[in-house]
Parts: C-alpha cells; sequence; structure tokens
C-alpha cells in the first residue's frame, strides 16, 4: 500500500531517520503517486459497499450469465491530480465489480485466474441498483481521499533492477519497508494507482501493465489492473482483477 508523506522529499527525510541513509535517494526514486482511500468523519462522495450507483440505463454487469459483486465506487472528481494518469476525468465516478471468487468460472482472458469490470460514470444520472441474488454484499462504507507515494514491495522486479540485484542491498530495503509501514496510515483500506502491496505473485509483473486500483477486504485483497495504453485513454473495457490471501 501507500504511505502518507505530502511530498518524495519527505519520504526520503523519513528514509534517512529510520534506515541507511544511502538508500534514500534510490528509493525516493522508486516512489510512485497514489491515492489512498480511509475511512473519516467528513463529507465524501467515495464509498465501499452498499447499493451500485450505475448510469442509467446500464444493466447489472455480469460474465457468463453470473452477476458481478459491486466494490466500491470512488469520486474522480475529489480525487487529486496524479501524473501517472494525466488524462483523468476530472468528473464522474469509477465503479469496480468483480467476480465471486468461488466460482468455477473464476477465470478470465488469457487463462489469468480473476475477473473484473470497471465502469467509468459521469456521476450525474445515476440509478442506484440492490445487488442480485448471489453477489457479495456489504454495508456502505464512506471513504475520503488522501494524496499519498507508494513504494514497490522488496520482491517487485524495479527494486531487484534498482539495487542491481544485491541481495544485501533488497534486504536492507525490505527492513526498510517493515520500519516505513510502521507509520502507516491506519484505516486506509484502498488505493488507485501507485504499487501494489501483493500477498503472493505481483499483480503488476508484466511490461505495460499498471495498478488501477487495490482494494482490501477482510481475508485478502483485489488487485484490478490496467495496460498503460488503455489507462491513457480511459478505456476500462479490458481491466483484470485478481483476489490474493495471505
Amino acid at each position: 500500500m501507500a504511505q502518507l508523506y505530502s511530498s518524495v522529499h519527505e519520504l526520503i527525510h523519513r528514509i534517512t531517520i529510520v534506515a541507511n541513509p544511502e538508500l534514500a535517494e534510490a528509493v525516493g526514486a522508486l516512489a510512485e503517486p497514489a491515492i489512498g482511500f480511509e475511512s473519516k468523519p467528513r463529507p465524501t462522495t467515495s464509498f465501499r459497499g452498499g447499493a451500485a450507483p450505475l448510469p442509467e440505463g446500464t444493466t447489472w454487469p455480469e460474465l457468463d450469465g453470473v452477476p458481478l459483486s459491486f466494490m466500491a465506487s470512488f469520486d474522480l472528481g475529489r480525487v487529486p491530480s496524479v501524473t501517472t494518469w494525466a488524462t483523468k476525468p476530472t468528473v464522474g465516478s469509477l465503479l469496480f465489480f468483480t467476480f465471486p471468487d468461488d466460482h468455477p468460472d473464476y477465470v478470465a482472458r488469457n487463462g489469468d485466474t480473476g475477473y473484473g469490470q470497471v465502469i467509468l460514470s459521469d456521476g450525474l444520472n445515476v440509478e442506484e441498483h440492490d445487488h442480485p441474488s448471489g453477489t457479495m454484499v456489504d454495508r456502505r462504507y464512506l471513504k475520503s481521499t488522501e494524496p499519498m507515494w507508494s513504494l514497490p514491495s522488496a520482491q517487485a522486479a524495479a527494486v531487484a533492477t534498482a539495487f542491481a540485484g544485491d541481495p544485501v542491498l533488497i534486504e536492507e530495503y525490505r527492513a526498510l519497508g517493515d520500519k516505513l509501514w510502521a507509520g502507516r496510515l491506519v484505516g486506509v483500506d484502498s488505493q488507485l494507482l501507485g504499487y501494489p502491496e501483493p500477498w503472493q505473485a505481483d499483480p503488476v509483473s508484466d511490461d505495460g501493465v499498471c495498478l488501477l486500483a487495490e482494494i482490501d477486504d477482510l481475508v485478502g485483497t483485489y488487485y484490478f489492473t490496467i495496460e498503460d495504453h488503455h489507462l491513457a485513454t480511459n478505456d476500462f473495457s479490458e481491466v483484470h482483477c485478481e483476489w490474493q490471501c495471505s
């Protein structure tokens, strides 16, 4: 997940306090901006669970006749601008749906396990739909947004490249991550963009693929990934989703 630091300079400063200062610049170069979502008692239009605010005339998403489960709606109008998503819409919402993970057909294109669908809504003409029978249902949790910086996990290819595969430096980086996470913002359970925090294999290990969203549930995490060129054109028709747990 991401770290709550207002700038890369603040992140580097934190690193020099808790770890080898020589790591600071290298780690700072790896950092990517992200947007975190947390539960806070403030006005917000992003949320997890509850009824799905689908655009008027849109039917509930399904795959092979099986309805998907609604995960979250993130208001892009209240999401900070991010350099890695220059074409981010300034209005509307992204709605996230996933295939129930206990379904025997939980297999997506190219044989990869997982399936998800993302709908870009204009946020203006919407209809709230209750969950169809058989989908996961959760009450609505309001989520406020925070600009954040994220770092790759120690097993990510970006880390091996940054430290030229040096096992000593990679182990120092792993230990650094444990220290930084001690100050992780409590309550953040979802993020847009940045690096994923995988439980198993890195979901964005393929070239040209980036994290669109990471959404935690009670026992694991859903990773929605998208190809870079699709994100640049706001084309969410080919989003992939996989679920991992400890």
